[in-house]
């Protein structure tokens, strides 16, 4: 956690202690109360109390909070250049991170953590018991693009069929989606899969031209993956990539035949 904190001391980013496992702010510190600035002040909250480590943000920091992967994934397949950013994996969604000013608010799904907020970051502990940890540890934080232009403009859905009346709830839709279409079923019509203990399947990846097998299903937990391709994810993301649509797309087309 220390070195996480001496990280984003050296980026001029104030540190604001959170409690232990928790989302709430030490008494006495906030975005317009006390805050770190000094290392000594930083290994006293971080190394010998253990607190989550959060961020002041607005002066010099401005972060996207996606509270859901399918919104992230949408926005990601909108602005790729931007999603090149430094971004961290949250307990259900993404924080995405750029260098500049900027004023708090909600722009669509997403929430735009500026002045006046404090987000929690890397390698802190949700309440809930998942570490938040990096996408990519070497990826830099970029500039704001275009004055927030990404951020005003409201995210298109044009490319995706809409979704029927039934499916307002997204996160209620994601979970009747997976119960219909177990992952291994849409892998094993894809590409020939094989298994030594009922769970964990393996075959050639329908992804690439794979010469030795390189994919894999864990059918309990409904996830899948490819060591050469480096990629991973669930029935939705699998179905997305075999037919080349957008993630909002492939909810849509698996919405359909519910």
């Amino acid at each position: 956690m220390l070195t996480q904190a001496l990280f984003w001391l050296e980026r001029g980013v104030p540190l604001v202690p959170l409690q232990p496992g928790s989302k709430h702010i030490v008494p006495g510190f906030g975005p317009y109360q006390k805050q770190i600035t000094a290392p000594d002040d930083a290994r006293r909250w971080f190394e010998e109390r253990w607190c989550n480590l959060g961020l002041a943000c607005g002066r010099g920091l401005v972060v996207l909070d996606f509270d859901l992967w399918f919104d992230y994934e949408h926005w990601r397949e909108q602005y790729p250049g931007a999603a090149h950013t430094y971004t961290e994996r949250t307990s259900r969604g993404y924080h995405v991170f750029f260098a500049g000013d900027g004023a708090s608010g909600d722009v669509g799904p997403i929430e735009v953590k500026g002045r006046g907020s404090v987000v929690m970051v890397a390698p802190s502990r949700h309440p809930l018991g998942k570490t938040y940890r990096a996408v990519d540890e070497r990826a830099v934080i970029l500039p704001v693009p275009g004055r927030f232009s990404l951020l005003s403009e409201k995210l298109s859905s044009s490319s995706a069929p809409s979704l029927s009346k039934e499916s307002v709830n997204r996160t209620d839709l994601i979970g009747r989606i997976k119960a219909a279409v177990p992952v291994l079923e849409l892998a094993r019509a894809s590409t020939e899969m094989r298994s030594r203990d009922g769970r964990w399947w393996h075959g050639k990846c329908p992804l690439h031209d794979d010469k030795t097998p390189s994919f894999w299903v864990d059918a309990e937990r409904g996830t899948w993956g490819c060591w050469t391709c480096k990629v991973r994810g669930d029935v939705i993301n699998l179905y997305a990539r075999l037919n080349r649509l957008t993630v909002r797309a492939a909810i849509a087309a698996l919405a359909a035949g519910l």
